[in-house]
């Protein structure tokens, strides 16, 4: 703890808080201050399971809007009187809302709480939502793809935010764990859900279905989720001496580069961001390499696709239970030997033509490992930012989205049934994540 004096005012600061304690003596004394207050009490027992089932929910909005109606783009073409491109760029359209979003709602969140934020995303998402449901043409579909997304960012970007405000250190990056073992049933039941609505409800029944979800998640921000950024107020009042300057540190208005300029909070945001890449490669590419490559049919494909999926989230779970007492350094490195391990193997099969059916448990290792790298590397890079959580978590989550759409195009370079531009892309993914892992380690130690 720290005391200073300055005049008529006096400021005792302890971690996480301050508190200021103003001495009038005499009508004059008087001073401008600010006051911000510590972090929210964490949840615990019934609350902690509400309060996470709810943000797993927000965070819901992108494999929903985009998984569910993937079935539905040959019947949307016909009705619309579009090209197959133009609906692909329904799909393009509300990944650049998404990442636009973050950018915009994270350090709003920083600024204005995490409440407001949410909520009035949230709002713009259901009305999007409604919008496209209702589309006449391809292009009022496209816009409203954008803002649907665009809005839904808010619900993304804000969830990680009120993880950070409420946890730390092994205890947030189990929570971020649990958050994507819940998160991981979505890509899993969208697809289904979608092919299953198709016919009977149609394309516009299937997005009035997204809607209504939107409808549950503006709910939940509305009636669950509390304000939980630490409070910045200012109270002022005229006075003959000038008053006390803020305490050294003191952030009063975070942004982005508040966040970008810290090296801890830089690398282990790559190590997500590059781990992404690595996972994003395989997704792009495991429809081919399944069935050209390693020649299973497409039901098959989709079990596969699944087993990998579960395999995550199991990951997932053991890493929330170890990781309180291993720490989220050592879980994450431990992913990352893992996932090492996997494309070592990868590179193995591929490139001295071992059988293809090989690929098979070496993709189960590779997605099981980015259990135990995304909930930590988040964890560790959010450990940087708690002063600025919206506007870390924004950068987090518009990295991950850059990476995605970077990676897609370049595993489909050469022929269609060969893996090797996958693998290539992996090794270099996978070297870049170990270097941003070490030069977080060393410029993160302090704070792990």
């Amino acid at each position: 703890m720290r005391r200073e004096t300055s005049g008529m005012v006096g400021t005792v600061q302890s971690e996480g808080q301050t508190t200021v304690a103003v001495a009038a003596a005499g009508p004059a004394a008087v001073a401008a201050v600010l006051v911000t207050t510590g972090p929210a009490p964490s949840p615990r027992g019934g609350a902690r399971a509400l309060l996470l089932v709810s943000l797993s929910l927000l965070s819901m909005i992108s494999p929903f809007a985009t998984d569910m109606y993937l079935p539905s783009f040959p019947r949307i073409a016909d009705d619309l009187s579009t090209a197959p491109s133009g609906v692909q760029l329904t799909l393009t359209t509300f990944l650049v809302g998404v990442a636009l979003g973050q950018l915009f709602f994270g350090p709003l969140s920083d600024r204005r709480g995490r409440k407001r934020p949410l909520v009035a995303g949230s709002l713009v998402c259901v009305v999007a939502s409604f919008v496209a449901v209702y589309a006449p043409t391809i292009e009022v579909l496209l816009g409203a793809r954008f803002f649907q997304g665009l809005g839904g960012a808010a619900g993304i970007v804000i969830a990680r935010a009120i993880v950070a405000d409420l946890f730390r250190g092994a205890e947030a990056a189990s929570i971020f764990s649990v958050l994507a073992i819940l998160g991981g049933l979505a890509p899993i039941l969208a697809p289904v859900a979608g092919g299953l609505l198709a016919g009977p409800v149609g394309w516009r029944g299937v997005l009035g279905v997204l809607a209504g979800l939107t409808v549950v998640m503006s709910l939940v921000a509305v009636l669950v989720i509390r304000e939980t950024a630490p409070a910045r107020r200012g109270t002022a009042a005229s006075s003959a001496a000038a008053p006390s300057p803020p305490a050294a540190g003191a952030t009063s208005r975070p942004h982005l580069g508040t966040v970008l300029r810290r090296p801890g909070f830089t690398a282990y945001a790559l190590v997500k961001t590059f781990s992404f890449a690595v996972l994003m490669g395989y997704i792009s590419a495991s429809p081919f390499i399944y069935q050209d490559y390693v020649g299973v049919g497409e039901l098959a494909g989709a079990a596969l696709f699944a087993l990998n999926s579960l395999a995550m989230i199991g990951a997932n779970a053991v890493n929330a239970r170890l990781v309180r007492t291993r720490g989220p350094a050592a879980m994450l490195r431990v992913g990352l030997v893992l996932l090492t391990t996997a494309v070592v193997a990868l590179s193995l099969v591929v490139f001295l033509a071992a059988p293809p059916l090989a690929l098979v448990p070496v993709f189960v290792l590779l997605v099981g490992s980015m259990g135990l790298i995304f909930g930590n590397s988040i964890g560790l890079a959010i450990s940087h930012a708690r002063d600025a959580a919206g506007s870390g978590s924004a950068v987090i989550g518009f990295g991950q989205f850059v990476a995605g759409a970077a990676v897609a195009p370049l595993v489909g370079l050469g022929e269609r049934a060969t893996p090797v531009p996958m693998t290539v892309l992996l090794i270099a993914a996978t070297a870049a994540t170990w270097v941003c892992e070490v030069v977080a380690r060393r410029a993160a130690a302090p704070h792990d």
